[in-house]
């Protein structure tokens, strides 16, 4: 949309005065925790549902077995020979941006049993010089399909169906540790995230921050991954942290210097395309064990290279992406308005569709979210009335469409990769 000079005041000043208003009157308490007993369907839908509030709910899974019984070692007796899907990146960022703000890139994927995942990232976690981050979440609806054994030990949500009124549409299940952090983003569907064990930490930005993220369609790319010569020669260090929610390297903002570099055991550790390295004072890196690379991703209905629309911001590392991108030309990080909450083991986060939002965790951490159809009514019709009018950037078409083969589930219920 073209603007001339007049224009754009009255609109820069009308979104000055939105942003005020959110954060007085949605913003302003933060996320607040309350009681599952508390909460009938009623109230549920009436204060939070209805005003698309975030809240933390505790006592929600009581009754899960899940509480008691789900650790590493439980879910791979349990899943036994069952193959699930991991995913796998070279600096735990999957489905980014990359750094120089030209691409995006989702992970490598291979089907393995559970135990060799488990394996796989109890080891790595400790590896020196290993560039590979597992994580179990790929999101089309995996807890329904793949981990069929561990159903017994979860249990409705008994307040949120009766509140949608209608079954999830998708459900979830997320295993990984503090390497793994998602790039901003939002989804069409209302969440119900319950962590089992181990804490994650959720940046939320509400969806009036739309017009300050750039969102964009960038070229669809997939990690390929491949052992490097050294892989073979490597032993695993002994150590004893391998339980669920042991500490292990803690990734996140508070540790971060602000240039990508990252303490870890008292070493820096360095954020590249081309994976995490640890590097000793006096010495050169180690060699990497894997050896990365991209393949183009390619749509299956038009065999063309996917155009994929992302958000290049990132409000917990804002130096990950170089400050010269293209891509941030027309940014506004200074404008948004994040709000940070931990949801800790025992607890229920209820996100409302459309906020935006980046998570990381702490310690090995399991969880399973459940997806609810939003209703594309008054309030989305809204946003994308706001975004088309405040964006500075142009909106690219067939908007719904991009947004469900980003989020992995299309809108007449087919499940495909997600986001």
């Amino acid at each position: 949309m073209h603007c001339n000079s007049k224009d754009s005041k009255r609109i820069n000043s009308a979104l000055d005065e939105l942003r005020e208003n959110i954060q007085s009157l949605v913003l302003g308490g933060g996320v607040t925790r309350v009681p599952a007993e508390s909460l009938t369907p009623l109230r549920f839908y009436r204060e939070y549902i209805s005003k698309s509030l975030p809240v933390i709910i505790t006592g929600g899974m009581d009754t899960w077995a899940a509480m008691t019984r789900w650790n590493l070692h439980y879910l791979s007796e349990k899943l036994g020979d069952q193959k699930v899907t991991v995913d796998f990146t070279p600096d735990g960022r999957g489905d980014s941006v990359n750094t120089d703000g030209t691409c995006f890139v989702t992970p490598a994927t291979e089907k393995m049993k559970f135990s060799d995942f488990a394996e796989i990232m109890t080891k790595e976690r400790k590896l020196k010089g290993s560039n590979r981050v597992a994580y179990c979440q790929h999101q089309n609806s995996n807890f329904s399909q793949e981990f069929k054994a561990l159903h017994s030990d979860v249990n409705p949500i008994g307040f949120a169906e009766e509140a949608f009124g209608e079954p999830p549409d998708a459900v979830n299940i997320w295993v990984g540790d503090e390497r793994s952090v998602s790039s901003l983003h939002r989804d069409p569907y209302e969440n119900i995230y319950c962590v089992v064990t181990g804490v994650k930490r959720f940046t939320l930005l509400p969806p009036t921050d739309g017009p300050f993220l750039c969102e964009q369609p960038f070229p669809g790319y997939q990690y390929t991954c491949t052992p490097t010569q050294r892989n073979t020669k490597v032993t695993t260090p002994n150590t004893n942290d391998d339980s669920p929610g042991g500490s292990g390297s803690q990734f996140s903002e508070k540790n971060s210097d602000g240039d990508g570099a990252v303490k870890s055991s008292g070493r820096p550790m360095k954020f590249s395309d081309k994976g995490i390295t640890k590097i000793s004072e006096g010495c050169q890196p180690p060699t990497p064990l894997w050896e990365w690379g991209l393949k183009e991703d390619i749509d299956g209905q038009t065999g063309k290279q996917m155009q994929v629309p992302w958000i290049p911001v990132d409000p917990d590392f804002p130096d990950r992406i170089k400050k010269s991108a293209a891509c941030l030309k027309f940014s506004e990080p200074k404008k948004i308005s994040p709000i940070r909450c931990e949801v800790r083991r025992g607890e229920i986060l209820f996100l409302p569709s459309l906020w935006f939002h980046q998570v990381s965790q702490q310690g090995v951490t399991i969880a399973v979210n459940y997806w609810y159809d939003m209703s594309y009514g008054l309030t989305w019709s809204l946003i994308q009335y706001l975004e088309q009018t405040a964006t500075k950037h142009p909106i690219q078409p067939s908007r719904v469409e991009a947004e469900e083969r980003a989020t992995g589930i299309s809108g007449d219920g087919d499940d495909q990769d997600e986001k």
